[in-house]
Formats: C-alpha cells, structure tokens, sequence
C-alpha cells in the first residue's frame, strides 16, 4: 500500500485529526459523563464555609469555557456542545447540573455536581476559563462568576 493510499484509509476511517477538518476521536472516546469527588467536595466547602476558588484549581483538566446545563436540557442542545454525540437521550435527565468543559470549542470533560447550591441563574450559561466558584457560606447558594 502506497503512502497515499495508507492516509486516504485514514481520512475514510475518521482515525485522522487534521484540525479544524476531522474530529478528534480520542477526545470523544475518552469524555463521559462523570461525577468528580475533588470537585464536589469544594463546591460544598464554598457552599458551606464561603470562599472564592477558581474552578481551573480543582479540575484536572485544561479548558477555555464552561457550560452549565440543568436537568431537561435538550439532549441536542447538550450534543452541539459537546461538538460529538455526549448522551443519548432526548433530553439531559439527571437531576445534577452538567459542567461541560470545552477547549477549541469541544467537551474536554463532562462533570455531573449537586444542583441544588447553585444560584439558578449559573443554570443554561456559559463562562469563560477564569469562572470562579464564589459563596458567602452558611448554606447560602453559590454563583459562579467569570474571574
């Protein structure tokens, strides 16, 4: 097999990553929705204790946005986020929130938090790689908020 025959399989076969024209098919494989006990444990101490952390600080993962959905989020909607096919169902249906953390304008990461400490307003947003997790502690609801 000739060289240009062993990248046209490659092409036809998705398996290539020229950017910009092909998905990256490692990313998607590798992104499921996920609950994260790092996250979840500041995300209480802040709703708890109050404070103002950095959400780049307690994920492992590099990202340039941040979209929240809340349960009932249009299964397409969440999709065309995610630049890949991220759920299955017509409509997100956990009762979590959904962090969808995106670089080049693609899920990195798919984290499911608590809902229930959010302001509401953090629900169907979008923020940038500064949005920090701010609170003013007693059990009071936590914003977040870009840098």
């Amino acid at each position: 097999m000739s060289r240009r025959d062993a990248l046209a399989v490659t092409v036809l076969l998705g398996v290539g990553t020229i950017p910009g024209c092909f998905p990256n098919k490692q990313v998607e494989d590798d992104v499921k929705l996920r609950s994260d006990e790092n996250v979840d444990q500041e995300i209480l101490r802040v709703w708890e204790d109050g404070g103002d952390v950095a959400l780049s600080e307690i994920v492992d993962t590099s990202f340039d946005d941040l979209m929240v959905f809340a349960e009932g989020a249009r299964g397409e909607v969440v999709n065309d986020a995610a630049g890949f096919p991220l759920i299955s169902g017509t409509y997100y249906t956990s009762s979590t929130q959904l962090f969808l953390l995106r670089a080049g304008g693609r899920a990195v990461d798919a984290i499911m938090v608590a809902a229930d400490v959010f302001d509401h307003s953090s629900a169907q947003s979008v923020y940038d790689s500064t949005v920090r997790l701010v609170g003013v502690g007693g059990r009071e609801l936590v914003q977040l908020r870009d840098g």
